[in-house]
């Protein structure tokens, strides 16, 4: 049975006294040392010290002692949070929302145990939010860690951020993932409201996220998510800070990108994963989405022609007036433009610079003529041609690093700026280019309507087993029952979707930027097989 909290908070010196108390006390008596009566009694003194306030601090002093029994990292996190969750485990936490049918806000009302811990808080580069619950209530705290993904479904551990020397942000020693609460949800849709409830506890109607199941169909103590968007490092594809985004990746090249980590069993971000990150951020900011609240890297589309061509440089020389459209830290591509393709996938975009992240930037004079200078980190200097022209690019990962704590926010000056990366619950995204997944996959057909060529997506499938995904729909494939008719190519804004753990699809269409989703749904440009890409991109 867990013992009563203290009374008094748990600082780091008489959290490390009690540690120390806990080894010798460990060393010197046989029946306390001897397996499970050893983490029973350890997890039970540890977690009396948690009060949804020194999570972090704990965990640490926790680690300490039940590491020198334990050595399987996985094991400990599963321990650890199993732990953390029983401190809640009595509460509800629920966020109600306007159906479709019921009303076009998108602001929740939070209720239950929720609604007096208030809205969590948003950082940006400048400010750091203020006071923050989420980032130590055991809801919504998280750690990081390197892993391998394994064949039963669990992982590999490396290292632990804040608890092992050996943890990388950069993601070389093994991709970056965010742990989190593996939570319990109830979601009832009604004509009015939409009900979305979270606990630590399993409750009656509540079941767990597809994502956090095990392969022995039972649910996990914690849900882990990549921290950072995809980069390669060696050739294979990561997790990790400080790194050029893999960008003219197709689903099948970064699966096999992924898989170079020496298993069949990782893969990209699917849908399963978007959906968990959309309703924690429903969970902690009591809105439907995050438009106009915490805006991504979806309006940086730059394209502009070199004002002044030089050779041997390390620099690009634009219109002076340009200067605070740029960002320092972000990246750029030079190309030729002598066949006018903007396209930044084709190589009039990119032959000269690709992917050079802008080091700094200055006002200077060239011959009597002021400019705005980019200056890039690229590896030897470059020729311009009288037809250069710059594009922006996605961040490369790493970027909201720069953020209080484990603050929700924007790594630029304001939470809307609508140019930098943000962060939520832990994981870094809409950094400028989608997240391209392969699970699942749309069947799509030709339709029309008598004025236009539209299209049917007559089927969405998914597959659970990360080592079956595919481009193709084969029988380890199942179908979700959804569809959509007559869809017409190009943006169209959400009105609902369905309240689904494993995919994320449209029912309706009619909303707008300020209504309903906020969000839009591209239609496709043609036939065949189709993945979905998520969130933003660099105009939208």
């Amino acid at each position: 049975m867990p013992m009563k909290p203290f009374s008094h908070p748990i600082t780091e010196s008489t959290g490390q006294a009690i540690v120390d108390a806990l080894r010798a006390m460990a060393s010197s008596n046989a029946a306390i040392a001897a397996g499970n009566a050893s983490e029973t009694f350890t997890d039970s003194v540890f977690e009396a010290m948690l009060d949804c306030t020194n999570t972090t601090t704990v965990f640490k002093q926790w680690w300490a002692v039940a590491s020198e029994s334990e050595t399987d990292r996985y094991k400990l996190l599963s321990r650890f949070f199993t732990m953390a969750g029983r401190v809640i485990a009595d509460k509800v936490y629920t966020v109600r929302f306007f159906s479709a049918s019921g009303g076009s806000t998108t602001a929740g009302t939070a209720m239950d145990d929720l609604a007096p811990l208030g809205k969590a808080a948003l950082a940006t580069d400048t400010d750091d939010g203020g006071a923050d619950w989420s980032e130590e209530h055991p809801l919504t705290w998280y750690v990081r860690f390197n892993a391998i993904s394994k064949e039963d479904g669990t992982m590999d551990v490396k290292a632990v951020e804040g608890v092992d020397d050996t943890f990388d942000i950069t993601g070389t020693l093994a991709p970056v993932y965010t742990a989190s609460q593996a939570l319990w949800r109830k979601c009832t849709v009604d004509e009015t409201y939409i009900t979305k409830s979270w606990a630590t506890s399993r409750k009656a109607g509540f079941k767990p996220y597809a994502g956090d199941v095990g392969l022995d169909g039972k649910k996990r103590a914690f849900t882990w998510h990549s921290t950072f968007p995809g980069a390669l490092v060696e050739g294979k594809l990561t997790s990790g800070a400080g790194l050029k985004p893999a960008i003219r990746q197709s689903a099948n090249a970064g699966l096999a990108a992924a898989r170079k980590w020496g298993n069949n069993y990782d893969a990209l971000w699917n849908d399963c994963d978007s959906v968990w990150l959309l309703e924690m951020f429903q969970l902690k900011h009591w809105d439907k989405e995050n438009g106009n609240i915490l805006e991504g890297c979806n309006q940086y589309n730059i394209q502009t022609k070199v004002e002044h061509v030089e050779t041997e440089t390390t620099r690009v020389l634009l219109p002076e007036a340009d200067y605070d459209k740029w960002h320092e830290g972000s990246n750029v591509s030079v190309g030729d433009w002598a066949q006018a393709n903007s396209d930044r996938n084709n190589i009039d975009t990119y032959g000269i610079v690709n992917l050079a992240t802008i080091v700094s930037k200055a006002k200077v004079n060239v011959g009597g003529t002021n400019y705005t200078a980019l200056n890039l980190d690229v590896t030897a200097p470059f020729d311009l041609v009288e037809e250069a022209r710059v594009s922006t690019m996605p961040w490369s990962s790493g970027t909201t690093e720069r953020l209080a704590g484990h603050r929700d926010g924007s790594a630029g000056p304001a939470a809307t700026n609508n140019q930098f990366p943000i962060r939520v619950a832990g994981i870094e995204c809409m950094h400028g280019a989608y997240d391209i997944c392969i699970e699942p996959l749309y069947t799509v057909t030709s339709a029309t309507d008598g004025v236009a060529t539209h299209f049917n997506y007559a089927s969405v499938h998914k597959c659970r087993d990360a080592s079956k995904l595919t481009d193709h729909v084969t029988a380890d494939y199942v179908s979700t029952g959804y569809s959509l008719e007559n869809v017409p190519q190009g943006w169209n804004q959400l009105k609902d979707m369905h309240e689904d753990t494993e995919v994320m699809f449209p029912s309706e269409f009619g909303g707008s930027s300020t209504q309903y989703y906020k969000s839009g749904f591209a239609g496709s440009y043609g036939t065949g097989v189709r993945v979905p890409w998520r969130r933003a991109f660099l105009n939208g």
